[in-house]
């Protein structure tokens, strides 16, 4: 009898924007690149990882974060995205 795999966590677009906006607010003087915004919000499956970039992607264009380099993101909180 093996462990076997552990269900993947699943989260909505919306749920992980919400996660993101919430880690951007409480780390608004700190560059996170990837990996660090990964670890913190315990996004540990591809799928995951690949929605984070798109949500931040979509956050750089909303001028919600500034991009400073391919995977680098301070924060630029000026208020809520929609």
């Amino acid at each position: 009898m093996g462990k076997g795999k552990k269900g993947g966590k699943r989260l909505t677009k919306k749920q992980l924007t919400e996660k993101l906006l919430n880690l951007f607010q409480s780390h608004p003087d700190e560059v996170l690149s990837f990996k660090d915004i990964f670890h913190m919000l315990h996004l540990d499956t591809h799928p995951l990882k690949m929605l984070a970039i798109d949500v931040m992607e979509e956050m750089a264009w909303d001028d919600y974060l500034m991009k400073i380099a391919d995977n680098k993101y301070p924060a630029q909180y000026q208020g809520t995205v929609t």
